[in-house]
């Protein structure tokens, strides 16, 4: 089998492809053969890797991840995927399983000298430096640092780097590939692939002995994480009609941001087609900014769909109306996910761990809108479901991974309706198969974003629910960043009194 390569990078490669063909397919009506063998698969990994005196143990932290989301997927689909009495060998801590590093005392000098300087600053301080709870920037002092850096040395010479071996080689590459943000294609030095590959092994050793410290969601993945290996696609553009706020409106400063226009947005929340996508869709979610063709003013618009108790529905509409200045989270924020797969999207949980229950149910997003502290008094707030979540994955990971983030359903709500994923898009379907959401950025005429579902779903968990889905359409008229604006100060008492503020409040019907 593939795990028994020599190089590591090959079956990280290998298994990295095989959970994103397996999280891209596992739900698409189209590919039901490779359902069926999905659970061979993943029994023999789990014979190769994880049983006692499997002949490929290893605690390397993104192998051992694509594996146990494999399997974690396999029996999504098969309960029975994996037999009960191997269950036991695929939870940490793996004392089962051989350490696969050497022991920190095993390093000798030479060893030292051959594979220190492998180690650039970067790596050393931040990266390795990272493992070590409490450890500040540029402190090598600390013991536990000295120790793991050493295990992370020994393995490197373990695994046959020697600088004086590839030292021509290395800084030939190094040379001119100094920094991946001028050529994000760059070649890495043999180096920096030994000391990746040692990383990760010591990454997973030291977690599972409890000497990481722990995330902050019981679900996060490793932030080192290389490639998302679904490779989600661009989210398609539409181009809505939009309200002519400019042509008519006050060119001067003061005029524009005390009596300019409200832009009116109100034949976008409940549409009967979406870029050609026929349907009852209902707005969750959405953001538009539209800039004047030949001056600097701009308008940009907020429209947040909240989930409101229905006894509350009035109650927000007065805080509302009672509000200044809506922004500052007096509306609560969509959580955001920055190291989950786009693949994993509703289904795994990785998406929204910080949303779930230890066994990994969804819960809902449920925050308070409008509380205000003070030092002398507080404002309860209003209890609101936010029913969008944000993927946020980070571009500089990989070249290979340049999509951008986009804002999916809570996943609360994908789990309630039994939404599911296809390759490589950010839209969701339901359980027969059709859309049932319909994100679009906006990019011609104006700039932006949305995100719609289906009626009757949405319909579905607000009686489920016993809500009712609210609109707070707010914004402000305003200058293009570098216009001088800002820095008026005949300007400053206008946005003190926030006439520069629209806002409006609508209700589901």
């Amino acid at each position: 089998m593939f795990l028994a390569f020599s190089d590591a990078y090959v079956p990280e490669r290998l298994l990295a492809a095989s959970y994103g063909v397996a999280m891209s397919l596992w739900a698409d009506p189209a590919w039901a053969p490779m359902r069926a063998a999905l659970t061979p698969f993943v029994r023999e990994l789990v014979k190769t890797m994880f049983v006692p005196q499997a002949p490929s143990p290893t605690r390397h932290m993104l192998m051992r991840d694509y594996v146990l989301n494999l399997i974690a997927l396999a029996r999504r689909l098969d309960p029975n995927a994996i037999p009960r009495g191997q269950l036991r060998f695929l939870r940490p801590p793996f004392a089962h399983l051989p350490a696969q590093l050497p022991a920190p005392g095993a390093l000798s000098q030479q060893q030292r000298e051959e594979t220190e300087p492998a180690l650039h600053m970067d790596f050393d301080n931040y990266t390795l430096g990272h493992l070590i709870p409490g450890r500040r920037n540029y402190d090598s002092q600390i013991p536990q640092y000295e120790l793991a850096r050493n295990q992370l040395l020994a393995r490197m010479s373990q695994l046959g780097y020697s600088y004086p071996r590839f030292r021509h080689v290395d800084d030939y590459i190094g040379s001119g590939n100094w920094n991946r943000s001028h050529d994000p294609n760059k070649t890495d030095r043999y180096g920096k692939k030994y000391s990746w590959i040692a990383y990760f092994e010591l990454y997973g050793l030291r977690q599972d002995n409890g000497q990481v410290r722990r995330p902050d969601r019981a679900f996060e993945r490793v932030s080192d994480c290389d490639i998302d290996p679904s490779f989600p696609a661009e989210p398609a553009s539409w181009t809505p009609s939009t309200p002519d706020v400019f042509s008519r409106s006050p060119r001067g400063a003061i005029e524009w941001l005390r009596t300019g226009p409200v832009p009116r947005y109100d034949h976008l929340l409940k549409r009967t087609s979406i870029d050609g996508l026929r349907g009852r869709w209902i707005l969750l979610n959405g953001f538009i900014e539209q800039t004047a063709p030949d001056d600097p003013r701009v308008v940009f618009t907020f429209l947040r769909g909240l989930l409101v108790p229905e006894d509350r529905v009035e109650l927000l509409r007065q805080k509302v109306n009672r509000t200044q200045y809506p922004g500052n989270d007096a509306i609560p924020r969509p959580y955001e996910d920055h190291y989950t797969f786009a693949g994993e999207i509703p289904w795994s949980v990785n998406f929204g761990g910080g949303l779930r229950t230890r066994q990994g149910r969804a819960r809902r997003n449920l925050q308070l809108a409008f509380e205000r502290w003070s030092q002398r008094f507080r404002s309860r707030g209003i209890r609101i479901e936010v029913p969008v979540h944000d993927f946020g994955w980070e571009s500089y990971h990989s070249s290979m991974n340049q999509s951008g983030g986009f804002e999916t359903v809570a996943p609360a709500i994908a789990e309630a309706l039994n939404l599911t994923n296809r390759p490589r898009q950010s839209d969701l379907f339901d359980a027969g198969g059709r859309q049932a959401t319909v994100y679009r950025k906006i990019r011609s005429g104006a700039t932006g974003n949305v995100l719609y579902m289906r009626a009757s779903l949405l319909r579905r968990y607000l009686r489920a629910t016993h809500q009712n889905l609210v609109w707070v359409l707010w914004g402000e008229r305003n200058f293009s960043g570098g216009s001088g604006f800002h820095e008026r100060a005949d300007l400053r008492n206008v946005w003190a009194e926030y006439r520069h503020i629209h806002k409006k409040v609508i209700v589901l019907t």
